[in-house]
């Protein structure tokens, strides 16, 4: 079989993608810069912590929404780019939920379950090639 991959090989491919993914992380990396701040002063302004602002900011994991908002305010984020972070939270939390059904599938290991779940996957998201 060299050179052929199964399902499990393409589910785990997109589940890497998935993954790896942090529009997020990105995009508050963004403002973040912009604004010269310090992660303590956000953490702060934020009412949130400062291993929390560095987790944001690595794309290890989200703030709440309501924090959120906070983030978009102290970091002075117009209402479009409140906008652009309420969207980049959004697609990453789709992302990470996405990759956490396929892993399920591919837990299971039945092939067709397996296709079944990648086909879902692209389908909501378009083909990530």
């Amino acid at each position: 079989m060299h050179g052929k991959h199964g399902p499990a090989d393409e589910a785990e491919a997109l589940i890497y993608k998935l993954e790896t993914w942090r529009p997020f992380a990105d995009i508050l990396g963004v403002y973040f810069t912009r604004q010269n701040m310090q992660q303590q002063a956000l953490a702060a302004c934020a009412d949130s912590s400062n291993p929390s602002v560095s987790y944001w900011l690595r794309g290890e994991r989200l703030p709440t929404i309501d924090i959120l908002y906070k983030l978009g305010s102290c970091l002075g984020c117009d209402i479009q780019q409140q906008r652009n972070l309420l969207n980049a939270w959004l697609v990453t939390q789709q992302y990470r939920d996405l990759a956490t059904y396929l892993r399920q599938a591919v837990e299971q290991g039945d092939e067709h379950a397996i296709e079944d779940a990648i086909l879902l996957v692209k389908a909501i998201l378009g083909n990530l090639r």
